[in-house]
């Protein structure tokens, strides 16, 4: 089982991460599950890999992804949409994803009821 997804605010949480690699090209075959969502205040670059190369559309939500060697990347929102939707393992993972964060986020306001 992987570590726990993360809700992302600022790309620096994510470009520091030693297996984010801005060279990445994800594709359906590639992708081996979700680490995290983003919702950014600043644009990000998709790195999908469509037929005509990579996406690069810019955009400030979407999800990191981890490639079956390991490599880290970005799949926009409207990217992982339009390619990624149809996909079983992409479904599931979107699903685990948001439950989780919503989980964790869940738990920290408890905590911090039951401290007060």
């Amino acid at each position: 089982m992987s570590d726990l997804p993360i809700l992302f605010k600022d790309f620096h949480e994510i470009e520091s991460r030693p297996n984010f690699d801005t060279n990445c090209e994800i594709t359906i075959s590639n992708f081996a599950l979700l680490l995290g969502e983003y919702n950014f205040s600043n644009e990000v670059i998709c790195q999908v890999l469509k037929q005509d190369g990579k996406c690069g559309h810019k955009h400030k939500y979407g999800w990191l992804a981890r490639t079956h060697d390991g490599t880290e990347g970005l799949i926009g929102n409207h990217c992982a949409s339009k390619y990624f939707q149809a996909n079983a393992n992409f479904a599931l993972e979107k699903n685990r994803v948001r439950k989780e964060i919503n989980i964790n986020e869940n738990l920290e306001k408890l905590a911090i009821l039951l401290n007060n």
